[in-house]
């Protein structure tokens, strides 16, 4: 799998999500609004269901790299970011555009800066997230 493959899948899936996206709690919901995750089938074939056809290696990379980015900032599977999101559109568009960087540039996802992701429990969250400070050193235990 290519970059430029995975940045058309991604690309292709972001624009569906933009028209069609929302759902929680499942791929589709019955209004038809999907997830991060069912814009991917359904920008790819039109349909949800991707076990057993020849692309799903494709369909799995594109989430993948979803999941890279959702790992990099909240620590958790897109899934779980698009349910726990209060409105998940705009979270999920920001993941797209981070995904979508990092396809077009080929460079790993922390090196990619683009606007800050806006976390449901949280205010902000840079794009390039910040190194723990160090611990101050220890002092040895008198004898």
């Amino acid at each position: 799998m290519d970059n430029q493959e995975t940045l058309a899948i991604l690309v292709k899936a972001r624009d569906y999500y933009r028209e069609h996206g929302g759902a929680q709690g499942g791929l589709r919901n019955k209004r038809g609004k999907v997830c991060a995750v069912g814009a991917i089938g359904m920008a790819m074939h039109g349909h949800l269901d991707n076990y057993g056809d020849a692309s799903f290696a494709a369909y799995q990379f594109a989430r993948k790299t979803l999941d890279k980015v959702t790992y990099e900032f909240y620590g958790e599977a897109v899934v779980d970011v698009n349910d726990q999101a209060d409105n998940p559109m705009p979270v999920i568009l920001a993941i797209y555009e981070h995904a979508i960087k990092a396809a077009e540039i080929g460079e790993p996802l922390r090196r990619v800066v683009v606007e800050p992701i806006e976390h449901p429990a949280e205010p902000s969250i840079p794009a390039t997230p910040t190194p723990a400070p160090a611990e101050p050193a220890k002092e040895p235990i008198p004898a």
